[in-house]
């Protein structure tokens, strides 16, 4: 079989070194050569977030794809490190976590009495 077939059967496994805050924010600005609807302290942020996390290049095109998102929402323009941030903390909480942010203080004082039961 081909050494590209062979890998996806699981028969032999690549692995790839992290990528550098320098190699990602390279790879976002060359996802967003001709555009000006990033600050270049928002690339800046999301490469060295995603450096200091994973370095998975996935992950730092995702956050900048959500920050396009929040930006929108709040009817911006441009992307700022705000917009980034937003988009971080957006995608590494979890469900759980957001959901009992969210709620109300009698939400919160009810679920510290179960707790309390436990």
């Amino acid at each position: 079989l081909m050494n590209k077939v062979a890998s996806r059967l699981g028969l032999t496994r690549m692995t790839f070194q992290p990528y550098s805050h320098s190699q990602l924010l390279e790879i976002i600005n060359s996802r967003l050569e001709g555009t000006v609807a990033f600050a270049p302290e928002a690339c800046i942020l999301a490469a060295r977030k995603v450096a200091a996390a994973s370095g998975d290049a996935r992950r730092a095109l995702d956050i900048c794809r959500h920050a396009i998102e929040v930006a929108e929402l709040a009817g911006s323009d441009k992307v700022t490190s705000l917009h980034i941030q937003r988009a971080i903390t957006d995608m590494y909480q979890s469900v759980k976590t957001r959901a009992i942010m969210n709620c109300t203080l009698y939400q919160k004082i009810f679920l510290k009495s179960v707790l309390g039961v436990f």
